[in-house]
This record gives C-alpha cells, sequence and structure tokens, in this order.
C-alpha cells in the first residue's frame, strides 16, 4: 500500500493543469463554432440550391459566424422566415445547417466535416 502525500510540485503541476483545462473550456465557449468555407461548399456540392438561395445560406453562415460561443449555444431551435429556406442552430453541442424543404441537417463536425441526416415524414 502507498501512503506516499503528493509533494508540492505534484500539488502545483495539478492545480495548473485544472486551470489550463478551466481556460480552454472558457476560450471554447466564448469562440463557438464556425461555419467555415469548406462547411458552405459541401452543403452547397450537395442540395445544389439556387443563387439566391445560395446566398441566403451564405448569410446564414455569416451571422452565426458572428455570435459569441454563448450567443450560439442559446440558439437551440429553428427559426425561419416565411422567406428563409436555410437555418443555422446548435443541437446536442454541434451546430446544425438545416434545409427546410428538404428536410435535411448537416451536423458541422471539427473544421471541415459534415455528417448528413435526412428525416423523413410519415
Amino acid at each position: 500500500m502507498n501512503n506516499k502525500l503528493p509533494t508540492f510540485f505534484e500539488v502545483q503541476a495539478v492545480a495548473q493543469q485544472n486551470e489550463i483545462d478551466r481556460l480552454k473550456g472558457l476560450l471554447h465557449s466564448s469562440l463557438g463554432t464556425t461555419i467555415t468555407d469548406a462547411h458552405y461548399n459541401k452543403v452547397v456540392l450537395d442540395l445544389q440550391p439556387s443563387e439566391s438561395m445560395r446566398e441566403q445560406l451564405m448569410q446564414a453562415c455569416m451571422d452565426f459566424n458572428a455570435l459569441t460561443g454563448t450567443q450560439q449555444a442559446h440558439r437551440t431551435e429553428a427559426h425561419l422566415a416565411a422567406d428563409e429556406d436555410f437555418c443555422i442552430f446548435v443541437e446536442d453541442g454541434y451546430a446544425i445547417i438545416q434545409h427546410e424543404p428538404t428536410f435535411t441537417k448537416y451536423r458541422v463536425l471539427g473544421y471541415d466535416a459534415l455528417q448528413k441526416f435526412t428525416v423523413t415524414y410519415l
């Protein structure tokens, strides 16, 4: 049985690592998720939207990117105006790009990856 007490330096190292982890969490929550050009291009290639819909998607991406991480985290529901086809919100901690007419969702994963979901209503 090892009853050795941690040294001062071991305690300091743990405290420093805890502080680093805390600061990383704060940084992530303040920066949030960025919808990149790669994400945008993948959605455009997949859906082949009209020019006006591409502009609408680009504007939705820029609006979402302008939010802080905290503001993004509070955007948990899809809100669409009558003339909008795309919305971006957060679901289960992931940014979601939703195309309402086709019931398609893209989950943003990392810098350039997307996971596609299509909802079918019966």
